[in-house]
């Protein structure tokens, strides 16, 4: 299988509120044609759905190890899988199958495809499909489905399934195209994202199935706009935050919105959005606090040259990873933390492995200082004659990385074949190999 992975230079700056200009820390993709992304707490990877278009990947589920930066493995899970849900114990992860018109089961632990469930046929318009679907808290074999017809938006229906089983009661009013569960298993939230009724709709799971029980008008505004449950509110896309109990709006983000995502230990929600002028692209992430609405910072992200199509994921103690078609960007940044700075949440020395490797002519090297120390990082060759030393300063804690041009301690390039990197950094010693391609 091909391992498709790659660094990009992308970074412009972030700002502060304090006007202080931080050089982000790390920006790497994996070159995948991908439909949705997804994170588990518990294995720490990221799962991606790869269209049928991308060659031998195409109809499989990927696995992305984001602190690397490479591709783990894949599995075939059928024909043109597309939206993912994630249970909350990290057991199952549901995958909508456009080309089937069903839903298949892949159990995490194992990376085994199991039960696949269509979702019926409509007697005028034909087969159901998925528009969108969460997995119930707390019982990972339960899952609602927001059904369409077709590839259009047409809404077919908010329905629940048991172990790929329908039970018997759904809703067929109110158009909620995009759904999301509360803490509350029992409460389903929905919005109307099709068409110029825009509703906000609560919707009561039982054991026979999903009904209505209120719709709301005014609330969150637009074609297309997603919603997500966090931290007692529900936020929107459209900016718009929702107290869903007394379905009133308690706050509004004045920044248009992409994506977005919400790290609540952390107490902070990140918007996304896309830009361009005179045809050149860039993307900003903010961050807000997730209780008051105070903005915080944000990082801005160059030659982002497609919109992006996919949601934005929080990932480990400080990453964040969005998609657009072609590329899964994984973006490691010190704005993701709130209440600690990235260097009080790293607890130990790690080396990291080179991107890209092989490499020709450049490559990076990254690694964690859970404190100042005094760094020295030498490159050598495998007779252990020494190369190049890259560092060898005293450095303060945190994500740190240097890049390697190949050329020795006299700027002179060197040939190609195996390298050995060493990291010091006081009692702290690591090596790893890399390969050099001319």
């Amino acid at each position: 299988m091909k391992i498709r992975n790659k660094f990009m230079n992308m970074i412009l700056f972030v700002f502060f509120l304090n006007g202080e200009f931080i050089i982000a820390n790390d920006v790497r993709t994996v070159e995948l044609i991908t439909n949705d992304i997804i994170y588990s707490t518990f294995s720490q990877k990221i799962y991606a759905t790869v269209s049928s278009t991308d060659g031998p990947m195409g109809n499989h589920l990927v696995v992305i190890d984001p602190v690397e930066g490479i591709i783990d493995t894949s599995i075939y899970v059928g024909s043109e899988p597309n939206k993912l849900a994630i249970s909350n114990n990290g057991q199952y992860i549901y995958i909508s199958l456009d080309g089937a018109a069903a839903i298949r089961r892949v159990d995490l632990a194992t990376l085994t495809a199991g039960i696949q469930f269509s979702l019926g046929i409509h007697d005028f318009y034909g087969p159901y499909y998925v528009s969108d679907m969460d997995v119930m808290p707390g019982n990972p074999s339960i899952i609602s489905v927001s059904r369409k017809f077709s590839h259009s938006t047409a809404f077919g229906g908010v329905t629940i399934y048991e172990n790929g089983i329908e039970r018997p009661t759904a809703t067929w009013y109110g158009g909620s195209n995009v759904i999301d569960f509360s803490d509350d298993s029992s409460v389903l939230y929905g919005y109307n994202n099709s068409d110029s009724g825009f509703e906000f709709n609560v919707m009561e799971v039982s054991d026979s199935g999903v009904v209505l029980i209120s719709q709301t008008d005014d609330l969150i505004s637009g074609y297309n706009k997603d919603i997500e449950y966090a931290d007692g509110k529900v936020f929107s896309t459209d900016g718009g935050i929702i107290d869903p109990d007394s379905l009133v709006l308690i706050g509004q983000i004045s920044h248009f919105v992409h994506a977005m995502t919400f790290d609540v230990e952390n107490e902070k929600a990140f918007y996304m959005d896309v830009s361009h002028s005179s045809g050149y692209f860039y993307s900003t992430i903010r961050s807000y606090n997730i209780s008051s609405f105070e903005y915080l910072d944000n990082v801005v992200i160059d030659s982002i040259f497609f919109s992006i199509r996919k949601k934005l994921i929080r990932w480990g103690n400080n990453g964040l990873a969005f998609a657009n078609y072609n590329n899964i960007y994984l973006v490691r940044n010190s704005i993701v933390s709130l209440n600690v700075h990235e260097s009080e949440i790293l607890e130990n020395f790690q080396l990291f492995q080179n991107y890209p490797n092989p490499f020709n002519p450049t490559t990076k090297l990254s690694y964690d200082l859970p404190e100042e120390a005094q760094v020295k990082i030498m490159i050598y060759d495998l007779m252990g004659r020494e190369v190049r030393t890259l560092v060898n300063d005293q450095q303060s804690a945190g994500f740190k990385s240097i890049v390697w041009d190949a050329t020795n301690n006299l700027n002179q390039p060197v040939s190609a074949g195996m390298y050995l990197y060493q990291i010091s950094a006081g009692k702290f010693h690591q090596v790893k190999k890399m390969v050099l391609l001319k």
